[in-house]
Order: structure tokens, then sequence, then C-alpha cells
């Protein structure tokens, strides 16, 4: 067990990790900042447990074999522990101490939190969250690919590559589409464990150290499309000898090491940040997908909750793995269309494949067949690494002149280290306001529809249906807004370009810190509706001729036909 022990050592101790304890030390980089210290507390030793059972699954290649002498002495041990039952930690500590292989050490865990009382309301509550991490992750990447995909100029670059920009903007839509499946299928696994939706974007993953540094909203380059690739690839991939990723390698090493990170920066390389964290996003899956298979039971999850949950036919909507055909001056051009994968998840093995699905289409691929499937994240973006590598000069430039991290009004919870441009043109203000107030919409059009039941032989006809169609109306929404701002100046004083800023807003951001805390919240979603649509109302009033602009009357006339369906009553329901 010498090299278990020294990946052991390798984690952070019982009490949390180096990232948690420097939120404690600077309260304004800690997502719990007005939280007791019993909660504090408690999050640290949640990140602890993660680090013992990210050990496991790191040298886990088998299964589990049969329980033999080995384990006795482990046995004797786990009874003193769970007479005790304070904290299951020390015993888990200890296991990977004495236990002579890795396949050992999981079978004395797995029995220990099977008689523990507060080892199993441990795992749980990391399960919870790591769901909640990992619903942050499929967020992220959802908008950092459509950030991207508006930043392609496809109107004014060389006639010859408009087909080639266009077929990489729509594979970065592509994409994010899909990431919104993800998002939307880790919901069906929290509501089956009877856990509260969660669709913010921040807080934890920045917390635990997953993909720092080089997640941001940022125009189209040879460089965030490096990022994209890392933070798809599989496991030492980004450390083989694969001569793309000694080339992803070189982009990300010179991003890290560059004079506006290097003074935040703790690394000054990727293969020292691989060193010393390991590979956060398919190590996250792993340990969702341990606890599922081998720490839980069915009496974990709540059957009843499919009636709640979102299904494949009301959300993929088309969107499948067929080709789709795109007109590009007067030539017909074939472009792989979308696969959105939602996945119910009713039992604890349609959990596992649920987490499964979503880890191989995107952040966790199959190792098997990852270079061989055309249909992966990590392969569709190494296809448009290798042909900018090879057919376009360094100094090519696909993307418009647009921001980094654009942002409208007086955001006081902005990233440390990160990169944020503040949106200062009048016009352009409003139109980024506009556009914050519809994506927060969105987002609660979609939470809202996990507290509906499907209870009609037709579920399109139903409020939930009406709920699900305004979430694909608003998406439209948010594609012209987008389109609006990223043609706008950030200000009156030089030519740098805006973008979509896909900011929270402070309603939401409370509602989802409250989730964090395991605060239930009743929410009133007909007032929350009510709140954006007439804040909305107001601030086109004061948009120069926002009468001519035609995708805005539709859109009023859709918020008033929402509006006159909506309940009187208040309608509320725990987050």
């Amino acid at each position: 067990m010498n090299n278990l022990k020294d990946l052991f050592r390798k984690t952070a101790g019982l009490k949390g990790t180096a990232s948690f304890a420097d939120a404690q030390k600077d309260p304004s980089t800690n997502f719990l900042n007005d939280a007791d210290p019993v909660t504090e507390e408690k999050t640290g030793q949640l990140l602890g447990l993660f680090n013992v059972l990210r050990t496991l699954t790191d040298e886990t290649t088998t299964a589990p074999p049969e329980v033999n002498e080995s384990e006795s002495t482990l046995t004797s041990i786990q009874t003193e522990f769970v007479a005790k039952d304070d904290n299951p930690l020390i015993l888990l500590h200890f296991i990977l101490q004495q236990a002579d292989s890795t396949e050992h050490a999981i079978i004395a865990v797995k029995q220990f939190l099977e008689k523990s009382v507060t080892g199993k309301k441990m795992v749980l509550e990391l399960l919870d969250l790591l769901l909640l991490i990992d619903a942050e992750l499929e967020h992220r990447l959802m908008i950092e690919y459509l950030y991207a995909a508006y930043s392609i100029d496809v109107e004014t670059q060389n006639t010859t590559l408009k087909p080639l920009l266009i077929e990489w903007q729509q594979m970065l839509t592509s994409i994010a589409r899909e990431e919104m499946g993800h998002l939307i299928s880790v919901q069906n696994v929290r509501k089956s464990l009877g856990l509260n939706i969660y669709f913010n974007v921040k807080y934890l993953s920045e917390l635990t150290r997953i993909f720092p540094y080089i997640s941001q909203l940022e125009p189209f380059s040879k460089t965030s499309l490096a990022k994209y690739i890392f933070a798809e690839s599989p496991p030492k991939w980004i450390e083989s000898d694969d001569p793309n990723a000694i080339r992803v390698r070189q982009l990300l090493d010179a991003e890290i090491g560059s004079e506006d990170n290097k003074l935040t920066n703790d690394v000054d390389s990727l293969r020292e940040y691989v060193t010393q964290y390991g590979y956060p996003i398919s190590a996250l899956f792993k340990v969702m997908l341990f606890i599922l298979e081998h720490l839980t039971t069915e009496d974990d999850f709540k059957i009843a909750s499919v009636t709640q949950q979102a299904k494949p036919e009301q959300w993929n909507r088309g969107y499948t793995s067929d080709e789709r055909s795109v007109n590009i001056n007067g030539t017909v051009h074939k472009m792989t269309a979308s696969n959105v994968l939602v996945e119910t998840a009713m039992t604890r093995w349609e959990c596992v494949q649920a987490i499964q699905a979503v880890a191989e289409q995107g952040e966790n691929a199959n190792e098997d067949t990852v270079y061989t499937d055309e249909t992966t994240h990590f392969n569709r973006f190494l296809k448009i690494f290798k042909y900018w590598d090879s057919h376009e000069g360094s100094d090519f430039n696909p993307s418009k002149n647009m921001a980094t991290n654009p942002y409208v009004g007086e955001d006081t919870d902005l990233t440390k280290g990160t990169e944020h441009t503040k949106i200062e043109d009048p016009l352009t203000q409003k139109w980024a306001r506009l556009f914050n107030l519809r994506y927060n919409l969105l987002l609660t059009f979609i939470e809202h529809s996990f507290h509906i039941e499907t209870n009609c032989p037709n579920p399109s006809s139903s409020f939930k249906g009406l709920v699900i169609n305004n979430s694909f109306g608003e998406m439209y929404n948010l594609k012209a807004l987008s389109h609006v701002i990223s043609g706008l100046k950030m200000s009156t004083t030089h030519d740098l370009l805006a973008g979509p800023p896909f900011q929270i807003h402070p309603i939401q951001e409370k509602r989802y810190l409250n989730v964090v805390k395991e605060k239930a919240t009743y929410t009133d979603y007909p007032a929350l509706y009510r709140t954006f649509i007439e804040d909305s109302k107001d601030l086109i009033q004061t948009i120069p001729d926002h009468e001519t602009i035609a995708f805005l009357n539709t859109m009023q006339n859709a918020d008033q036909e929402l509006l006159a369906l909506l309940p009187n009553q208040q309608s509320t329901a725990v987050l």
C-alpha cells in the first residue's frame, strides 16, 4: 500500500483542502462568508472525504474481490468506531494507512459506511456537494462555449473561410446545447436524491480548484480552444507525448505564466497544476460514480420524483446526432447536429447511467474509445485544433475584438485573479442588462419545470409544457440579444466590443446560496416571472427606437401572453 499511502499524503489534510483554508483566511473568497462556523467546518470535512475517495478511485481498476482474511483486522477496528460514530474520517484515514491493497481498502470503507450512521450521512452530503459542483461546471462550460460561438466573425472574414468558420460556430453552439442537457440531467439526479435544484455558475467550483484560472468568457482563439480540450480531455492525455497534447500544454503554460496571471496563480505551468491538483474534472465524475455504485442503496432515492423530472422528449426538441444541412453562399454544407442527452434518473442504477452518459459525452470520456468516438466533446474540439494548427497561420484570428468577462453594474463578487471588463457605454449597458434579465428568466423557467408534476396525457399542453415552451422561446431571445450586444462597443473611448455577460441576478444569487447552505427556500415562481418581465419592459422603453426592433416586439407580446396565463395566487415550491 505504499503507493496508496503516498497518494493520500499528496491530498489535503482531513480538515479540508488548501483552497478551503485560504477561503477561511480571506472572507472575500469564501462562498460561505456569512455562514456559521459549523457549516464551514462540515464543508471542510466533506472536501477531506472527497480526497479520501479520490485516492481510492485513482488506483481502482478492477471490481473489489470477495472479502477475505485481510478484512478481519479492519472489521474489529470498525466496530469500535461505529460505537462512537463521531468522526468517520479518522477511521477512513486509518484504513488507507493499514490496508494492504486498494481493493481491500474499498471493501473496508464500504463495510464501515454500511454500519456508521454518521459516515453514511457524510457520504450523501458529499454526493450533494459534488453534484452542486458538477452543475456549476456544466453551466460554466455551456456559457463559455456560447460566448465563444457568438464571438466568431463570420461576416467580415475571407469568403473562402466562411464555411469553415460557420462550421466552427455551429460546433461550439452544438456542444453548448449538449452541456445544457448535461446540466438538466444532473438536476434529475439531484431530484432523485431529494436534493434541491441548483443553477448557479460560481462559488463551489472555484473553492475546490476545479478547472481554475483558465475558465472564463472570452473570444474564440487557439488558446481558448486549448482550454476546452483540456477541460474535456481524458485523464493523463494532457501529460502524454501526443503532439497535440504538447501543443495544448504550450498554449496553456503561456496563459498560466503570463504577466496578467503569474501574480495570482500558485502554479507556473499546467504540469505543476496537474501534479498539485490532479485531474479534477475526471476525479469529480469518478468519485460521484463510486459513491452512487458502491456507497448508496435504493432507499436513498425518491422514485416518485420522476413525475417532476425533465424528460428527453421535452428537452431535446429534435436535437439528435444526425447531420444537418446549412446553405452558405449557395452551397449546401453538411454539419453535425447536437446530440442533447437528457437522462431521467428514477432508481440508483438510472442515476449511475445518467452520470455515466454525461461523463462519456463530455468531461470524462471512456479512455478506450475517446480517441475514436467522434461524438465526444474532446474529439470534436481536437478536430478544430488539428486543422487550425496545420492549415492556418499563428496570426489567424477568427473572432471579433470582443471583451473578456464583460460585466455591467457594480459587481462586487468578481473572481479574484481573473480579467474582467466593465461595460461603460450607456447604450450597451442597457442591452447587457436586458440580456441578464432574460438569462435569469430562462433559468427560472427551467428551474420551475422541476417543480411541476407531469400528470396529464399530453404534457405539452400542461402548465409544465407552457413553462418548457417558454424556456425555448427565451433561448431564441438570448441568441438575438447576443447578436446585438456583440456588435456594440464596451466604451465610447475605444473599439473593444461587448459580449453577453451571463450575470446571475442578486435575487437568484441569494436563493442559490441558500441551497449551498442547505436552507429551504420557498420560491413564488409567478412572482419571479413578473419581476423579470416587468423590469425588462421598463428597460426596453429606454432603448432608442425600440418600437422598430421586431424581435423586441415579439418578445414583449409573448411576455404579455404568459402573464395572462399565470395564476393570480401565490404558487410556491421548495427550491
